[in-house]
């Protein structure tokens, strides 16, 4: 409940931010009520980059959770390559899965006598763990696929 003296303040977002709320978050295409708590529930595998403007701090939420943003709280918009060949600004979003599995791309290389050649490339990203194993006191790798 309000004070007599207090007024409903009313959180600003981008235009953008707004449509990205509506596509990835599943809110209705109603106009927002400004004046409630902006929130965004992160789905598991994806991560979500909120910006504080007053302490001038990032935080990374990893879902699943729920994101209620504060009042100098913004999301950070992440504007990522895609298609094939690779097209900046292709894909705009807030909250970012995790991964892939799979990157493709496709290059165009000429040599020092003019010849051109079009390279497709197909990657799986491997990541590599390495711990120190206790019983033996060697270092063990670990791969993650």
């Amino acid at each position: 409940m309000l004070a007599p003296r207090e007024v409903l303040w009313e959180k600003p977002l981008s235009p953008e931010v707004e449509r990205l709320l509506i596509k990835q978050g599943g809110h209705s295409e109603a106009p927002r009520d400004k004046t409630r708590v902006v929130s965004f529930a992160v789905k598991a595998g994806h991560i979500v980059q909120i910006y504080n403007y007053q302490s001038k701090h990032s935080r990374v939420l990893i879902g699943p959770s729920l994101v209620m943003l504060g009042p100098e709280e913004q999301f950070t918009v992440m504007h990522l390559s895609g298609s094939t060949p690779k097209v900046p600004n292709k894909v705009s979003v807030i909250s970012l899965r995790m991964g892939p599995k799979f990157m493709s791309d496709q290059i165009t290389v000429e040599t020092s006598d003019h010849a051109r050649l079009r390279l497709k490339l197909a990657l799986v990203p491997l990541l590599l763990i390495v711990k120190p194993d206790h019983c033996t006191r060697n270092w063990k790798m670990t791969l993650l696929l």
